[in-house]
């Protein structure tokens, strides 16, 4: 089974970025029939009348998190989080030396 880090939360129903596996993931759920919107690293193959993006950059998941949530933790932050989860992460692929410094 993948862990799931959650890196930072703004609280239930809220906006929340996580590392699960070697994907990055930035999402809101919602108790309604609004739904969930989701920018994730992860290739879910979403059509273009989903909300949020899936198979987009580490950077681009992180830069729509710290966009779209309340108060965010510092960007500078959130990359050395990733960076760190990825790191920890024995399943990963992914390079955290490539997101950006």
């Amino acid at each position: 089974m993948i862990e799931r880090h959650v890196i930072d939360t703004q609280g239930r129903f809220r906006w929340e970025i996580a590392v699960c596996g070697d994907d990055v993931t930035a999402s809101r759920h919602l108790p309604t029939a609004d739904g969930s919107i989701y920018y994730t690293t992860a290739d879910f193959g979403f059509g273009v009348r989903d909300d949020g993006r899936d198979n987009c950059s580490p950077y681009d998941v992180i830069a729509a998190y710290h966009d779209h949530a309340a108060e965010p933790m510092d960007f500078g932050e959130l990359l050395e989080a990733i960076r760190d989860a990825l790191r920890d992460t024995p399943e990963t692929d992914a390079t955290p030396e490539a997101l950006p410094a």
